[in-house]
């Protein structure tokens, strides 16, 4: 009687292993997917006002109240042939504010990633 029981221990685990999955799978689907709509919304206000970089602050003002800086700051980590993390400028010339800017098409890298522009 107690092989039964630990063949249904092992069972549920395994049941209990393969929902978790489901649910791993789910949550990393709907974040990319999420992700993926933040990035198409940027770029589109971006290329549709001729800008090149845009605050996080703007970002959160024109586009989506909800995203948080940390969501904002990791876009060029899963998209960096399309955005890169970028510092604007006040009306001092002084680096306040973190932002985002479109990659331009000579600053992309051939494996699909792209390093930082040398020019202003």
């Amino acid at each position: 009687m107690g092989g039964v029981d630990i063949q249904w221990v092992i069972a549920g685990a395994a049941v209990a292993v393969a929902l978790l999955a489901a649910i791993g799978t789910a949550v990393v689907a709907r974040r990319s997917r999420q992700m993926r709509i933040a990035r198409d919304q940027i770029l589109a206000y971006l290329r549709g006002n001729d800008f090149t970089m845009i605050s996080l602050e703007r970002i959160k003002e024109l586009i989506n109240p909800k995203y948080d800086d940390d969501f904002l700051l990791s876009l060029p980590d899963y998209f960096p042939s399309h955005l890169r993390k970028a510092r604007l400028r006040d009306k001092d010339g002084k680096l306040t504010r973190l932002g985002l800017a479109r990659v331009r098409p000579d600053e992309a890298i051939a494996e699909g990633t792209a390093g930082e522009s040398s020019a202003g």
